[in-house]
């Protein structure tokens, strides 16, 4: 799910300069310390309850394939932009637990071995080939991160050496929302129809969010549980400046608003979901100015995310970027 995002923002960006075509500068320094996520029960769900935890040991392995499909609608000053239809994006993904620390997390390593750009008929060669070309670069890229039992993240890390500075400044501004974006487990027991509350405030794309997930277990089978999941998002604060945008161009955030709902089948073993589909919509506007260009921008995105475990890696790992 880490991916999915990573590469709906460079999509959002690259749409929203593309006219302008600005040269991209080194990532600024993030405005506020990173804020942990906060857990909060709603319902224990029915007898019988259990713990639920994440239970790693190191040389473990998955192999996740994912499917994401995002549209963006765009407005300038109310007046619609052209916005062509963009392609799907398909890539594999080796996770491997590296390390049992002394203090109850685990070290893993995330590395993308494979990569596909699906174009539709709607969409135009010109932007295939912008896409095939962007996200080219992430085949053999790896990132590291450490997870405890209750699936919170720290210590997100890009371990490989990337050139292209637009999918740099993306990975920077997102280290900190990246690492609270995956499974949080609550600490009392639970069972069939709990639910539960996760408050996180991220940085995606240079605009920060307060974000709200609530899970529902919806059954569990020994150490496999399929959970619902819904996602509000909301300012983490208006009027704020827009971050890591292009050099000469100026952004404020007006207003923001996300829904994302969908299901998870999660195996307690494994760092990532198994399978799932989540889809989702936002809404962000916002004043830009530089470069010839002084606008009210409203952008609507829609994505469509399926995951699937392909099983687990006897193969060696895909030989990170130097």
């Amino acid at each position: 799910m880490l991916i999915a995002m990573l590469l709906s923002s460079v999509m959002s960006l690259s749409v929203l300069t593309e006219p302008v075509a600005p040269e991209a500068k080194a990532p600024e320094a993030a405005p506020a310390p990173e804020v942990g996520p906060t857990v909060k029960m709603i319902e224990t769900g029915a007898e019988p309850r259990a713990l639920a935890r994440l239970a790693l040991k190191p040389g473990d392995v998955q192999l996740v394939t994912m499917d994401m499909d995002m549209q963006m609608k765009m407005a300038m000053d109310g007046v619609a932009s052209p916005t062509p239809r963009m392609p799907t994006v398909t890539f594999q993904m080796r996770i491997a637990v590296d390390e049992a620390l002394p203090s109850g997390w685990w070290k893993y390593t995330c590395g993308i071995t494979g990569l596909d750009v699906k174009a539709t008929e709607q969409t135009p060669p010109e932007m295939a080939t912008m896409m095939k070309a962007l996200v080219s670069e992430m085949v053999g890229m790896t990132m590291s991160a450490e997870v405890d039992t209750l699936g919170h993240q720290r210590n997100f890390a890009v371990v490989s050496k990337i050139t292209n500075p637009m999918l740099l400044q993306q990975l920077e501004s997102m280290k900190q929302s990246l690492t609270q974006m995956s499974l949080a487990l609550p600490e009392p027991e639970i069972g069939v129809g709990a639910k539960w509350g996760v408050e996180t405030v991220a940085t995606l794309g240079g605009v920060s969010s307060r974000q709200r997930t609530t899970y529902r277990l919806i059954s569990r089978e020994g150490d496999t549980i399929r959970l619902g999941i819904s996602v509000q998002q909301s300012p983490g604060e208006k009027d704020s400046p827009i971050r890591n945008l292009p050099e000469g161009i100026t952004g404020t955030l007006i207003d923001l608003a996300g829904d994302s709902r969908g299901e998870l089948l999660y195996n307690l073993t494994s760092v990532i979901a198994k399978e799932g589909r989540v889809t989702g919509e936002s809404v962000v506007n916002m004043n830009m100015e530089g470069q010839g260009m002084k606008a009210k921008v409203d952008t609507q995105t829609t994505i469509a995310m399926t995951i699937r475990s392909t099983g687990a890696a006897d193969s060696p790992p895909a030989q990170p970027k130097p």
